[in-house]
């Protein structure tokens, strides 16, 4: 039997498939090697990263003005009442812990502070809340 052109073209062709399959098979059986070495990595990476999303959800919502955070921190923080003889110490109010609390959670998200905070008095007491001049930005 004599091999037409017809013949060798498909069998070229019919090659060049059986190539690719075999470079495909390969290149398949390496990524599998790769993952089956990466995934203890990636699992370890995405737990990781599980973590820190947590911690982070936790510490925005200890950062974050609502009802549970006013019930944690009202009448937690104090300072000295310089406006008597005696010593005294004066409660800091509501509005000024969470004027505390949003200059903390922008300074963590790299952002500056609202200074619109720091200028407005507050509502009980009248006193001005002001950043100290080397923490402002």
């Amino acid at each position: 039997m004599k091999l037409t052109e017809a013949d060798i073209e498909d069998f070229k062709l019919r090659l060049r498939q059986l190539e690719s399959e075999i470079e495909s098979r390969a290149t398949f059986e390496t990524a599998a090697r790769a993952i089956a070495l990466l995934s203890p990595m990636v699992g370890k990476l995405l737990a990781e990263r599980d973590e820190q999303a947590a911690e982070i959800k936790r510490l925005r919502e200890a950062l974050t003005p609502s009802g549970d955070t006013k019930h944690e921190y009202i009448g937690e923080v104090s300072q000295p009442c310089s406006n008597v003889s005696y010593p005294l110490e004066e409660t800091i109010t509501w509005t000024a812990t969470k004027e505390i609390m949003q200059m903390i959670l922008a300074r963590a998200d790299s952002q500056p502070p609202d200074v619109s905070l720091g200028n407005q008095p507050n509502a009980a007491t009248g006193q001005v809340f002001t950043m100290p001049e080397e923490k402002k930005q």
